[in-house]
């Protein structure tokens, strides 16, 4: 009987060498794996982007919670990292609209071309200012091209409420 046990426990100590061997491994692979997997939208959020200015200037700045905010010739520009829609391509490249006021009710999005592997994550390129006031609803790259799905203001529509639905195309970057 004696005998059994001392085997048992032999094989009880070589069965957990082994698997704590086994975790180690896992837990080695499972932190290399979170460094490497694509940051998600709170790191949009605290990403550097290009901005630029009425007077023609521009820089590359990191915004923190989702805005940035500079004082340039009397004129106070707020940069936000709108919310929705974000679109994450399986490059780990995401697309998404950073708007800009300037103290009046105007705002003027610019869709942002992320690269989510940099960190932070950096700005890789960006798309034509769109029309003030512009709701974007929906992103998609399709045929090589980056189509966005908007609202613009009609002819009629205040300027709370734009109703005329459009889709735009850029060439991918």
């Amino acid at each position: 009987m004696s005998e059994l046990i001392r085997v048992t426990n032999i094989q009880s100590r070589d069965y957990m060498t082994r698997l704590l061997f086994v975790l180690s491994l896992c837990s080695i692979f499972s932190v290399s794996a979170v460094q490497a997997a694509p940051k998600g939208r709170h790191a949009l959020k605290n990403a550097e982007y290009e901005v630029s200015y009425d007077d023609g200037t521009h820089e590359r700045v990191l915004f923190k919670n989702g805005s940035f905010t500079r004082k340039v010739h009397e004129t106070n520009y707020t940069f936000k990292v709108s919310d929705k829609p974000i679109l994450v391509t399986d490059k780990h490249i995401a697309f998404l609209v950073v708007g800009v006021s300037k103290g009046g009710t105007g705002y003027w999005g610019t869709i942002k071309q992320v690269d989510l592997n940099s960190n932070p994550p950096r700005e890789i390129g960006s798309y034509p200012q769109l029309e003030d006031r512009v709701e974007v609803l929906d992103m998609k790259v399709s045929d090589n091209k980056l189509k966005v799905s908007i609202k613009k203001h009609g002819p009629q529509d205040p300027l709370c409420c734009p109703t005329v639905r459009d889709i735009v195309e850029y060439p991918m970057k």
